[in-house]
């Protein structure tokens, strides 16, 4: 696979043991090997987005969702462009968009980039499963069918910690621990924070989480991830079995994912070294307010100090000034009066 970028793209060379490595800075290095990336938009899409891998796909929601659902036996791919209601309305795209032979829906997302207001975008997207239910005519009563919105992403949402790689929520009132319905739900996968090895992993719901986030670093199938539906996604993801277009397509994902993250890599960088200059100059800038403030305050506890005892010598001139004028109205030399009251000058001729 020949692959290149330039600036601080990631660059592909051969190493030592003749395998091509990718070096960049938020991905560190990752070898290209013999399997596609999942987390790309072509390797997510041919594996849980195309007529040949439904099986996939299936398998996955099934090991997903458990009893809750019940068994997935059959779904048709849905049109993934959603277009609005109007020219003032935003359409959206989905990833993968089906519908199983019990009527629930299925938006799978895979979001690699964070993004502001993430979970109220998933929000918009359950509205158009939702509005695709409603029927005209008066004899429709909103009986709605399931609609889930299943995100895999490869960040960490907002007071996410380590272990909570599932979340999951529903229209819920908290305080009587009731919930409203059970038409909608929001299922959040957090690959970061899925941390299992593969020698621990317990469930197929944990296989299909490790394979989504290390699939591309193996060299060959685990002994532990075994079964038709492991050896057909294995046989699906080999670059070297796809066709040169579906190859061409990959390295353009690769490459528009590289790009995507070598920019964000820049703008976190960037905005480092913005803070931290912004910080240089709020610090000293604070120094100087904080050195004013403490200036003042300490030259007006000299200045009281100082004008203590300026009060106090000045009580004691007066005192001996009183006493001087009282001496000599009783007849007491200059000589005398500076004797008793211990210093000069304060007769008046």
């Amino acid at each position: 696979m020949s692959l290149s970028t330039k600036g601080r793209f990631p660059v592909a060379a051969e190493n030592k043991d003749g395998k091509k490595e990718i070096k960049g800075d938020r991905m560190h290095t990752v070898t290209v090997k013999r399997y596609i990336d999942l987390c790309t938009d072509f390797g997510f899409k041919k594996i849980f987005g195309t007529e040949a891998n439904k099986s996939l796909l299936m398998d996955f929601l099934n090991s997903l969702l458990g009893d809750t659902e019940g068994k997935i036996d059959s779904i048709t791919y849905l049109n993934s462009e959603q277009l609005a209601d109007n020219a003032d309305s935003r359409q959206a795209a989905f990833d993968v968009y089906c519908k199983s032979r019990s009527g629930s829906y299925f938006v799978v997302e895979m979001q690699v980039a964070e993004q502001n207001h993430f979970a109220e975008r998933t929000l918009f997207y359950a509205t158009f499963p939702l509005r695709e239910q409603a029927k005209r005519g008066h004899k429709w009563k909103f009986e709605f069918d399931r609609v889930y919105v299943i995100s895999i992403l490869d960040f960490t949402m907002d007071r996410a910690q380590l272990g909570d790689y599932r979340m999951e929520y529903v229209l819920y009132d908290p305080v009587r621990r009731h919930q409203l319905t059970d038409r909608l739900k929001l299922i959040y996968l957090q690959l970061p924070l899925f941390t299992k090895q593969l020698q621990n992993l317990e469930t197929v719901f944990e296989k299909w989480l490790y394979l989504l986030r290390y699939l591309q670093e193996l060299d060959s199938p685990p002994e532990g991830l075994v079964g038709k539906v492991f050896e057909r996604l294995f046989e699906q993801s080999e670059i070297a079995r796809m066709s040169v277009r579906d190859q061409q397509r990959y390295e353009r994902a690769l490459l528009d994912l590289w790009t995507m993250n070598s920019a964000l890599d820049f703008r976190e960088q960037r905005g480092i070294r913005k803070g931290h200059a912004k910080g240089v100059v709020e610090g000293k800038e604070l120094g100087r307010i904080e050195g004013k403030e403490e200036g003042l305050a300490e030259g007006i506890q000299i200045g009281i100090e100082q004008g203590i005892e300026q009060g106090i010598e000045q009580g004691r001139m007066e005192e001996r000034q009183a006493i001087a004028r009282e001496l000599e109205s009783r007849g007491f030399s200059a000589e005398e009066i500076a004797r008793i009251t211990g210093t000069a000058g304060f007769v008046e001729t």
